[in-house]
């Protein structure tokens, strides 16, 4: 799967978990075309359909990494697909129109359309908007579902990221011959330094595919994992473990740049402590 197609196919699976009445236009405007900003709660709201799959995927992905909430506006077509602005460009003048016309719409005419398809014609009046939230199987947060009829508006809830990155051939091949060497990594301390280098490759392999913040999350757990490696005095092993920590955090600095995280200035200092 290529990247941009795995991006777009990450952000396809956002539903609404909680509504929010509060409609586009109401929102005070932005310097940004894609951005509103709310009021009442003090955020940002993002038109996706104004966003590149690829940003929008970026802007929610940083939130999982941060802990912040986001706040989106969705358009949904019926097809289940989510539109951005890279979508085709019939589709994007078909949009544009329907924004045109939108004071005309009535919001009776987007629920009842709504409840057969959710479909992005019906719903350009008063379109789906909300906070962000992301849940990790990891922490047992469940993704909220939204009902076949609910109030325009809403905190989606967004994919599951592991799923997503083992829909790329070469993850899932990595995690295959991870799993098959146990949850130990294997006897020796040699096999499981290998074991922990075909996880960063792993994890390399997922940013490659636009799942950053899945593979964030997989760096630092083997970051943790490498330190806390007991080691038997061998030389060799030790240069070993030390290549591999510094590639994991080289790594996970670039996945931060890629996500325009602040700089993690601990990071870069522990990096440069290993030189």
């Amino acid at each position: 799967m290529k990247a941009q197609d795995s991006s777009k196919a990450l952000f396809n699976q956002l539903q609404i978990a909680s509504p929010c009445p509060m409609l586009w236009k109401d929102m005070a405007r932005t310097p940004e075309e894609a951005v509103r900003f709310y009021g009442d709660c003090r955020k940002n709201v993002y038109d996706v359909s104004k966003m590149s799959a690829a940003d929008a995927n970026q802007l929610l992905q940083r939130a999982q990494i941060t802990g912040e909430s986001r706040c989106m506006q969705l358009y949904r077509r019926a097809d289940g697909t989510i539109i951005t602005d890279d979508c085709p460009v019939g589709l994007k003048r078909i949009r544009d129109q329907w924004r045109k016309l939108k004071s005309s719409v009535t919001a009776a005419f987007a629920f009842t359309f709504g409840y057969f398809s959710m479909s992005a014609l019906a719903q350009e009046n008063q379109p789906t908007l909300g906070k962000v939230a992301v849940p990790q199987p990891a922490l047992g947060e469940p993704a909220l579902q939204t009902p076949p009829v609910a109030p325009l508006g809403g905190v989606p809830a967004t994919c599951n990221w592991q799923d997503s990155a083992m829909k790329a051939p070469n993850v899932k091949a990595l995690a295959d011959k991870i799993a098959a060497r146990g949850a130990d990594g294997g006897k020796t301390t040699a096999d499981k330094l290998s074991t922990m280098r075909m996880r960063l490759e792993m994890a390399r392999a997922a940013n490659d595919q636009n799942v950053a913040a899945w593979a964030f999350d997989q760096m630092k757990k083997l970051k943790v994992d490498i330190e806390n490696l007991p080691m038997k005095n061998d030389r060799r092993l030790e240069v070993v473990r030390k290549d591999l920590l510094k590639a994991t955090i080289q790594s996970m600095i670039s996945v931060g740049k890629k996500l325009n995280l602040p700089d993690d200035k601990a990071l870069q200092s522990e990096l440069d402590s290993l030189k």
